[in-house]
């Protein structure tokens, strides 16, 4: 895997917006553990990871999201729905995620 950071070096130096999302805490079963982080463009995942699946694929959303409105965020990410699929992930656990972003 690349370092993560020094794709964040590189798109600072090229002014290229970016996103280094990182989970700070976890408490329970999550797909990753503190300090687990990756780095997503306005379009895609550069490097890195917080384990994939649904609560990776919600963190590249709201990173969009913070980068078009040049806000960094801190959030909860909750893995605790039932097995009938409907509340996707399932691990049992709580992630908390910070979004940090170089608007460039």
């Amino acid at each position: 895997m690349k370092n993560i950071y020094v794709g964040l070096i590189n798109g600072i130096e090229t002014g290229r917006p970016l996103a280094l999302v990182t989970i700070l805490t976890t408490k329970g079963s999550t797909p990753q553990v503190p300090s687990a982080a990756c780095l997503f463009s306005s379009s895609e995942l550069l490097s890195g990871t917080l384990g994939g699946g649904i609560m990776e694929g919600d963190a590249q959303k709201k990173s969009i999201i913070a980068l078009k409105n040049h806000n960094s965020l801190l959030y909860n990410y909750n893995l605790l729905g039932e097995i009938d699929g409907n509340n996707g992930s399932i691990c049992g656990g709580t992630a908390s995620i910070l979004i940090d972003i170089n608007p460039a």
